[in-house]
């Protein structure tokens, strides 16, 4: 895995600049809006429950190149056990 950077979660803009941030890479890596602004909702509400329960929450990406086709992964870090209380099933196929 190739690491692209780390995005600390900041608190009041924090969920709404990983959500863009998220849109931007993913539409560049895959030019699918759609599969993009899931993916960037998805991590924006992930984003928001670890906001409310960690006291220095953060997000990893990663590109992934050795299975074939690239794919981007994103790590959800927290220091402390976080439960998020939401379902993301939802915003996938």
């Amino acid at each position: 895995m190739i690491p692209l950077g780390t995005i600390p979660i900041l608190r009041g803009p924090g969920s709404n600049e990983i959500r863009k941030k998220l849109l931007l890479v993913g539409e560049q890596l895959s030019g699918d809006t759609i599969t993009s602004t899931r993916l960037a909702t998805a991590a924006s509400q992930l984003c928001r429950v670890l906001e409310r329960q960690s006291s220095d929450p953060r997000v990893a990406l990663f590109l992934r190149t050795d299975r074939g086709a690239a794919a981007l992964i994103l790590e959800f870090e927290s220091p402390e056990p976080v439960t998020p209380a939401i379902d993301l099933w939802g915003f996938f196929d």
